[in-house]
């Protein structure tokens, strides 16, 4: 009886949607219009999450090609949801004027079977993006944990991190006994390349943060090594880094959560419906 009702429940939901989907009053093209706009925003609103997932240094470093991957999947999976509606659409309208012609009446709802298939994918899909965001949500932890006090420093690339930090900081330390480089980044101490031959890509991941996101240290705060600025002995890098790493967890898992949540269950419901 229970599953009765929530079975009538979900195909009058699905019934309401097509129905809005597929009228050509004033309702259904504001409902079309509404959901165009709103893909082309969340569109717009990936594309723009994953441009600045492609430019981060910080992301790539510590949470690796996973973002991306989330957010490919969350894009496919809205841009395939699109698509399933569009395809409804055009199925009812060119349908709708073949029974014209005929002068039989208006069918207002999609061939039995024709759209299982896609409807199995975009659930699939969405699905993966919701998994994905989770994903991400727990190698964020992970790295939190890694770079958070009391643990920073102890173990992964927080360590490596200080360890580099702590010999480039003794390298700086014999350099500017000498007067000549006292006030000179450290890289331009004599030997600079022979201490840390190239590569070196934590070295350069130090300096990169010193110089472009006004911090020293990792885990802790310490004297400049690439740059005079005294701002920058102020906040150690960590804050930094964990700062940028929690803002686009929340952006790209909610993205990959809350879209493929929704278009699940729209998938189901699709699914559920009588009638395809």
């Amino acid at each position: 009886m229970f599953l009765s009702a929530c079975h009538r429940f979900t195909n009058s939901i699905t019934t309401w949607w097509l129905t809005n989907l597929d009228a050509d009053n004033t309702q259904g093209q504001w409902f079309r219009l509404i959901l165009t706009v709103l893909n082309l925003a969340v569109g717009g609103t990936l594309l723009v999450a994953c441009h600045q997932c492609r430019g981060n240094l910080h992301i790539s470093i510590w949470l690796g090609l996973l973002p991306m991957v989330s957010l490919l999947v969350t894009m496919i999976a809205v841009g395939s949801a699109f698509l399933m509606n569009v395809r409804i659409r055009l199925v009812q309208y060119y349908r709708y004027h073949q029974d014209k012609s005929r002068g039989t009446q208006r069918i207002c709802e999609p061939s039995p079977g024709k759209m299982r298939f896609l409807v199995f994918i975009v659930g699939a899909v969405a699905i993966g993006a919701v998994v994905l965001g989770y994903k991400v949500i727990e190698r964020y932890k992970e790295v939190r944990d890694q770079i958070q006090q009391p643990h920073c420093g102890k173990s992964g690339k927080s360590h490596v991190l200080e360890h580099n930090h702590r010999e480039l900081a003794a390298f700086q330390k014999l350099c500017r006994a000498n007067q000549e480089f006292a006030k000179r980044p450290v890289s331009e101490c004599p030997n600079f390349v022979q201490k840390f031959p190239p590569p070196a890509p934590y070295v350069t991941y130090l300096a990169i943060m010193e110089l472009k996101d006004t911090c020293t240290g990792f885990c802790s705060k310490a004297t400049p090594l690439f740059t005079s600025d005294p701002v920058a002995a102020a906040t150690p890098c960590s804050s930094i880094v964990l700062g940028q790493l929690r803002r686009m967890t929340h952006l790209v898992a909610g993205a990959g959560i809350i879209c493929g949540t929704i278009l699940a269950i729209e998938a189901f419901l699709f699914a559920t419906y009588d009638e395809l």
